[in-house]
């Protein structure tokens, strides 16, 4: 290579193409699965307030998921640390790569759905406004050299300043958006120059220091509350075995998870409802719907939990790790142990402050008027735990078997298929296909999910990684939980039944993880 940058456009595409493919896919894939339903359903205005608020959160989300995407395919700046780069061409360079990308990807996103749904959505704005904010993130990580504990709280600060100024070009900013972003005028262009700017003097300024070994930002609070909840022995006392160390160890690495994502999208959420609602019922309406999304929450803590690899970004086993004197079963069931422990202490948080905010409204005498949804009442709470738990038992595993490009082709081909499917029926089924072909659906997931854990466990028995009380066990629980399910949810009708089919398929997999956790640590240790 004659250059600096095209050797690192050459990297980035010739690593993280089908990254940056796939992410393109799922960044558009909600879009054009909800303006295919709403056409279905009636003409699309562009002019009406519901499609300018749409503009305004999926820009937000296409810029999240693809510019998550475009990091990951540019890789840490540390990679280039030995090599005889300035810092400043390295930032320089990282910077305007990751600003294109976004950038043009969003251009091309918009063309595409203005052409599909007729939208007449502005490119040029919301463009420009992904450029810089890919700067900022890109900054914010590097000030805190990616491994500070505050980089939450730095990433937090941006997002949020972001977000108020983007809402800004839509309406008042503490009200709902009233129309387009029109125009870049000549104070959004000076905006746009000072953010990329003061990202590359921050991006600088946090490489330098981290390419000098110089120790991450920290007033000594994280590594205080580490020491008092580590549970490590204290003195010269001893692990009892290294079953017992390695519990410690995942614990540490991976065991603030659940929780952190919990305590942050309550903190975010909390904001959110400060600068734009204030209403009680708003507020209960949200951390109900919150516990709905637990699953989702623990869709993500479980890629961390079961990441293994030497760094954030390897899945795969390294030596220090895979010569540990404890077999591929145990290192499985201390993983899983550290995930359940994850997994209740961020529902317990969720659940806490959702009773303590009805307690409190309760004696100040205010009706939120809102409640459970009316098939589970109160079970609610018990089914938002056990889909947290089913949504870190499906990606964790996943994550233990080390290989990223199947993790990628799932995630993203199965939501890509989803869309498919869901645009097929709309705009090809009459409407009564539609419904026979959504029953279909459900009852093929479910016998899909049924089979793969089935499946799982004959394999992970026949291979010894576990025994026949394992077995027996996950049995007798999705069992019950399916004697549950039908006690309190009895199908009377076809739709009925093919969703408790559904559901059965995802009570078999919260218990999977007994045997895929051991086949994918396994998989990945002796690769």
């Amino acid at each position: 290579m004659r250059s600096v940058p095209l050797a690192m456009t050459w990297e980035m595409l010739r690593r993280g193409w089908w990254v940056l493919a796939l992410a393109a896919l799922g960044a558009n894939a909600l879009p054009v699965l909800l303006f295919t339903v709403l056409r279905h359903e009636g003409t699309l205005d562009p002019a009406d307030q519901s499609q300018i608020i749409m503009n305004m959160v999926m820009v937000q989300i296409n810029v999240f998921v693809f510019g998550t995407a475009t990091y990951a395919a540019l890789g840490p700046p540390a990679r280039l640390y030995t090599f005889p780069v300035s810092t400043s061409s390295i930032i320089a360079w990282h910077l305007v790569l990751g600003m294109l990308a976004v950038a043009l990807e969003l251009i091309a996103s918009t063309a595409m759905l203005n052409a599909m749904f007729g939208l007449e959505w502005r490119l040029w704005g919301p463009a420009l406004f992904a450029a810089v904010a890919m700067a900022a993130f890109q900054a914010a990580v590097w000030l805190t050299t990616e491994k500070s504990g505050w980089s939450v709280v730095v990433i937090s600060v941006v997002a949020i300043g972001l977000g108020l100024w983007f809402k800004s070009l839509y309406g008042p900013t503490f009200s709902v958006p009233t129309h387009y972003w029109k125009e870049v005028t000549p104070t959004q262009v000076a905006t746009f120059l000072a953010i990329g700017i003061a990202a590359y003097v921050v991006g600088v300024y946090g490489v330098a220091r981290n390419r000098c070994g110089q120790p991450p930002y920290s007033l000594g609070l994280l590594a205080w509350l580490e020491r008092v909840f580590a549970g490590a022995p204290e003195g010269d006392l001893e692990f009892r075995n290294p079953i017992h160390a390695q519990l410690w160890f995942e614990w540490r690495k991976t065991g603030w998870a659940m929780p952190g994502i919990v305590g942050m999208g309550l903190f975010v959420a909390a904001f959110i409802w400060l600068i734009a609602s204030r209403h009680a019922n708003s507020l209960v309406e949200g951390l109900t719907g919150g516990g709905a999304m637990l699953s989702i929450a623990g869709c993500l803590a479980g890629f961390i939990l079961g990441s293994v690899g030497r760094s954030d970004v390897d899945l795969q086993f390294g030596d220090f790790l895979a010569t540990r004197p404890i077999t591929s079963t145990e290192m499985a069931r201390t993983i899983l142990r550290t995930m359940a422990k994850s997994v209740l202490n961020a529902w317990m948080i969720w659940a806490a402050t959702y009773l303590a905010l009805r307690g409190i409204l309760w004696a100040l005498k205010i009706d939120p008027g809102v409640t459970f949804p009316a098939e589970l009442g109160w079970w609610f709470f018990p089914a938002t735990l056990l889909g947290a738990w089913t949504g870190a038992g499906i990606s964790a595993p996943l994550a233990l078997a080390g290989r990223a490009t199947l993790v990628a082709i799932l995630l993203f081909g199965g939501i890509t298929l989803f869309v498919g499917l869901v645009v097929f029926s709309k705009n090809v089924l009459s409407s009564q296909a539609q419904q026979y072909f959504a029953q279909g659906a459900a009852v093929a997931l479910g016998t899909v999910f049924v089979g793969w854990t089935v499946g799982a466990f004959a394999l992970a028995l026949r291979r010894g990684l576990i025994g026949w009380p394992t077995l027996y066990f996950a049995a007798s629980v999705w069992v019950a939980l399916c004697a549950l399910v039908a006690f309190i949810w009895t199908p009377h009708s076809a739709a009925r039944l093919a969703i408790s089919i559904c559901v059965v398929g995802l009570l078999a997999l919260s218990v999977a993880p007994l045997a895929t956790a051991p086949l994918a640590v396994a998989w990945n240790r002796t690769r």
